[in-house]
């Protein structure tokens, strides 16, 4: 008996929208056009996306880490650039 894929047309898979399923080709594997929360429609291979391997599309994932990278770096210049702000370590030594 072969397995319903339809059944997966709908459904999310974290930020992944299955909008339908094919086959390239001779390949084995079965494909998901599915669309990601940002919009970008990408395909990607059933079993990634039933395993939670993928989750998200390739495009936002990339622009996701860039952005909490660029927003930590700001952060630690405005911070720190601040007159009278000064920098100190926590230590575990005990105060005398």
């Amino acid at each position: 008996m072969k397995p319903n894929n339809n059944k997966y047309i709908g459904q999310k898979f974290g930020d992944l929208l299955i909008l339908n399923w094919f086959r390239t080709g001779d390949s084995q594997h079965l494909h998901f056009l599915a669309q990601c929360s940002c919009g970008v429609e990408t395909t990607v291979r059933k079993s990634d996306v039933i395993r939670a391997h993928t989750t998200r599309c390739g495009y936002c994932s990339k622009t996701s880490k860039k952005n909490i990278r660029s927003r930590i770096s700001e952060y630690v210049e405005v911070f720190f650039e601040k007159p009278g702000v000064e920098f100190f370590a926590q230590s575990n030594a005990k105060p005398n």
